[in-house]
């Protein structure tokens, strides 16, 4: 078991992501300037419960999985304001968390295996060749120009898929520039 830094958020990353941060809490801020002088990771553990800022008397819940992260870049915007980006490296589980020196949280680890590269099943290939345009779509230049678009790229992810967020966002907001009839939704993620 190895015992490393964590930083608890409500959404994650996985080994080789992109992690984009905006760092202000004091506490993430020293973890940020030991992380440069030390060239050291940290880990990254989605919140099952509890708030991504300190919060009084609060012991954050946090899933049993996480990534570590390495720096990427740290551009400081002001003295208390640091824009970081990071990189997922190694997935790991998480078999407790304690509070830890400045209040950021500590957790001991057990790092997991790395994924194997096995090919993609055939029946299968179709679909990731779709999700790779789809990615590669959203990559480009204002690609995800209007809240429609983000919301209904990101309702692939959630728990109610693509139609039920999606469609909840459209029809709620009656988005004008996305140009959808009938089935909003789709339009909005195929039509981008």
């Amino acid at each position: 078991m190895t015992s490393v830094a964590l930083f608890p958020l409500q959404s994650g990353v996985f080994p080789d992501g992109v992690l984009q941060l905006q760092i202000f809490e004091v506490r993430y801020l020293d973890l940020i300037k030991r992380c440069q002088r030390e060239a050291a990771s940290f880990g990254v553990a989605w919140l099952a419960q509890g708030a991504e800022t300190q919060v009084a008397a609060e012991q954050p819940r946090l899933f049993q999985f996480g990534c570590m992260v390495e720096l990427l870049e740290v551009v400081p915007i002001m003295p208390t304001l640091l824009h970081v980006k990071c990189r997922g490296t190694r997935r790991f589980r998480l078999d407790a968390q304690f509070a830890g020196p400045y209040g950021v949280w500590q957790g001991r680890i057990e790092y997991l295996e790395c994924d194997n590269n096995d090919p993609i099943p055939s029946h299968l290939q179709g679909l990731a060749d779709r999700l790779g345009q789809l990615i590669a779509r959203a990559r480009r230049p204002g690609a995800l120009r209007t809240a429609c678009h983000f919301i209904v790229r990101i309702g692939w992810m959630k728990p109610g898929g693509l139609p039920t967020v999606g469609q909840r966002y459209c029809r709620s907001h009656r988005n004008k520039k996305c140009n959808c009839s009938g089935n909003q939704t789709l339009c909005c993620a195929w039509n981008g």
